[in-house]
């Protein structure tokens, strides 16, 4: 699962559960995503969440 959100008035990230990035062989840069504290859906059932973080941001 995956979600395009914005995380501030420059930047999208890719919010994604823990499953999907164990699929993505550390391909990318990741940040918590602490999802579980705003869906009570992923508390419930402990759901790790992550943010990628763009390489090319800071650039």
């Amino acid at each position: 699962m995956f979600l395009l959100s914005k995380w501030n008035r420059l930047e999208f990230r890719v919010h994604i559960t823990e499953d999907t990035l164990d699929r993505l062989d550390n391909r990318f840069e990741v940040e918590p995503g602490d999802g579980h504290l705003r869906d009570s859906y992923l508390a419930q059932h402990a759901i790790k969440t992550y943010l990628i973080i763009d390489p090319n941001f800071f650039n």
